[in-house]
């Protein structure tokens, strides 16, 4: 409603008057749309695309302003089977006949993301098809696996998990020598009859631990891990919260939580704006939510004692921009 009422001029969207509201939005697509939405309206000066919002990939060999991407590994080095090997052998032209054969390709993967210059970092939406939970698998044990898929064209879950979780472990290696953050999706999952206990933060433990230098940006707030997902970015310095959809969800639980989360975590490591959406609409409605939770926060900060207005004008630009400029090195692009 609040983008229909900002953009449209539609107070209320019920059986009177969302014809007219379709038709405004119709008549709005022209060039220069997602602009005056997007980056006036809304205020964003850079957008981290996820491959699920582009209709053509093709689009990557020249990139609208002001937009970068991630890049995902899930269907393609994690959860494989052997026509996915086959169609990475063919591109590269290298034939795989092992387990070090499939990790030379994903170094070759890796170079094409130094080489392409707008991939910021890397993004794993597992958890709305298995567990978080990423084992330490000894490689011995990840070629056998290997051999076996090779051998029978895919396998369940049950049989490549090993396999899955050696790829992930080597995935978040490079990813931390290139510094590459992953960010993964925690928590609560769009649509119903989610399996919400494999999306937990404290799964991914293991990883976190495995891997120091390697930056894991939580998703969503974790919801409803909130309390979790705090402990692990106070205690790890490669941890960071994202608050993206979060105030979507709950602005009362968004606003309750980044006050706890602004007295137990290092403040620059939260980010409370994420637009996650697939239409310039929605982006803005969140963003006009974000903007609120986070200045109701700051201002009980602020009548609390805890921070004096200037202290909370600051910690402002850090939640909503200069946080996410870091922890993705952004500078570049803007």
């Amino acid at each position: 409603s609040l983008a229909a009422r900002d953009l449209y001029g539609i107070g209320q969207i019920d059986s009177a008057s969302w014809r007219e509201l379709n038709e405004r939005m119709r008549q709005a697509q022209k060039p220069g749309f997602y602009d005056n939405v997007l980056r006036e309206r809304s205020g964003i000066d850079l957008m981290i695309l996820d491959r699920i919002v582009l209709i053509d990939e093709d689009v990557e060999r020249e990139l609208p302003p002001r937009t970068v991407r991630v890049r995902r590994f899930d269907s393609t080095f994690i959860a494989f089977d052997r026509a996915t090997v086959q169609k990475f052998s063919e591109k590269y032209g290298r034939p795989v006949r092992g387990l070090d054969d499939w990790l030379a390709l994903l170094d070759l993967e890796f170079q094409e993301i130094l080489d392409k210059g707008f991939y910021v970092g890397l993004k794993n939406s597992q958890a709305y098809d298995r567990p978080l939970s990423f084992d330490e698998v000894p490689k011995e044990r990840a070629e056998r696996v290997f051999g076996t898929l090779m051998n029978k064209g895919a396998l369940d879950f049950d049989e490549r998990k090993p396999l899955e979780d050696f790829m992930m472990h080597a995935i978040a290696e490079r990813a931390g020598k290139l510094g590459l953050p992953i960010q993964f999706h925690t928590g609560i999952q769009a649509g119903p009859g989610n399996d919400l206990g494999r999306s937990n933060p404290m799964l991914l433990l293991p990883l976190i631990q495995k891997h120091p230098d390697t930056r894991f940006v939580l998703f969503h707030g974790s919801f409803p891990y909130m309390a979790e997902l705090g402990v692990l970015a106070k205690n790890y310095r490669n941890v960071f919260i994202d608050m993206c959809w979060m105030p979507v969800i709950s602005p009362l639980e968004s606003r309750q939580w980044l006050e706890r989360w602004l007295e137990t975590v290092p403040v620059n490591k939260i980010m409370a704006f994420g637009g996650d959406y697939l239409f310039p609409e929605g982006t803005y409605a969140h963003s006009r939510m974000a903007r609120q939770v986070a200045a109701e926060a700051l201002c009980e900060k602020v009548l609390s004692g805890v921070l004096t207005p200037e202290e909370a004008i600051w910690t402002a630009r850090r939640l909503l921009r200069e946080n996410a400029i870091e922890c993705f090195n952004l500078q570049r692009f803007l």
